[in-house]
């Protein structure tokens, strides 16, 4: 569902802008962001910025330590690694190459 909202604005010089924002609203089908609830002895991985998931290194299952690659993000024409911040094993990977993403979405949990 859309839902949209339309703001007016004035701006300088006494000219009117109409702000129009529209939000996707979707309560059916939570998103990865929604589901991943981490138990105490796991940790979150996280975008830093909106971005397109260029490239997903490690898969479910696998051994990682603390500096390991595990997603590449591409934004605004640059790609920025995502590292493991720390060592565990990958339990969950919940982002998909060519997904774009927002900041602060959960990319993968890692569990200690």
């Amino acid at each position: 569902m859309i839902e949209p909202a339309v703001y007016p604005a004035t701006a300088q010089e006494g000219l009117i802008l109409i702000i129009k924002i529209s939000r996707f609203l979707n309560r059916d089908r939570p998103t990865p962001r929604m589901t991943a609830h981490p138990s105490p002895n796991s940790q979150v991985v996280t975008a830093h910025v909106p971005a397109n998931v260029w490239q997903i290194v490690v898969e479910k299952g696998a051994e990682v330590k603390m500096g390991d690659r595990l997603v590449v993000l591409e934004s605004m024409k640059m790609e920025m690694a995502i590292v493991s911040p720390v060592a565990g094993t990958v339990i969950k990977v919940l982002c998909t190459q060519g997904q774009m993403v927002a900041a602060g979405q959960t990319l993968l949990v890692i569990q200690l």
